[in-house]
């Protein structure tokens, strides 16, 4: 029994260091979401493309700054010629938040691979987009979070994705650089 108490006990002084380390102190977990636009222009049967995307992420504190963010992002595609189209991405992050000594400013990185169908209709360039058809993703980013107390932050960021799809070949590869405006809780 003194045993289990004194383990505990050290997990727990443990558990307080590491959380005194976090860019938010005493919360473990943030809610994050954002609201992106893209508008394109090329030349073709589709003419242009306004492009929204949604991401909605629950992040978890792994140790010190080092965040698990899986996300989900939602996108919505209209075209100029009436037409639209909807398409979701699954992603897991791992991004790293950089506590400052100014307060209430946490810059951040990240980086992850995902799926899903979100762009794959634009690796062809073709409407619509054939049955089955999917995509794979790697992303990069960075950005700054705002803080507002210790329960939520306004959310900066860049984001780079590369979509790839198997079906599709390689030479359908696809570049994307997003900014993304949105909002973060702590709890």
């Amino acid at each position: 029994m003194k045993k289990a108490l004194a383990i505990l006990s050290v997990l727990t002084l443990v558990g307080a260091a590491a959380a005194a380390d976090r860019p938010v102190e005493g919360k473990k977990w943030e809610f994050s979401t954002a609201f992106g636009f893209e508008s394109y222009s090329y030349e073709g049967s589709m003419g242009a493309a306004t492009i929204l995307n949604f991401p909605v992420r629950l992040g978890y504190y792994l140790w010190k700054g080092l965040e698990f963010e899986p996300e989900l992002k939602f996108t919505s595609y209209h075209y100029s010629g009436g037409g639209s189209e909807s398409g979701a991405l699954f992603s897991l992050n791992l991004a790293y938040n950089f506590k400052l000594k100014s307060p209430g400013l946490i810059p951040f990185v990240l980086g992850g691979y995902g799926f899903g169908d979100g762009y794959a209709h634009l690796l062809m360039f073709v409407e619509p987009l054939p049955d089955g058809v999917s995509a794979t993703a790697y992303d990069f980013g960075g950005g700054i979070k705002y803080l507002f107390g210790n329960i939520a932050a306004l959310r900066l960021e860049y984001r780079y994705t590369h979509w790839m799809s198997e079906k599709l070949g390689a030479s359908n590869d696809y570049d994307i650089h997003n900014i993304l405006v949105g909002i973060s809780l702590f709890f």
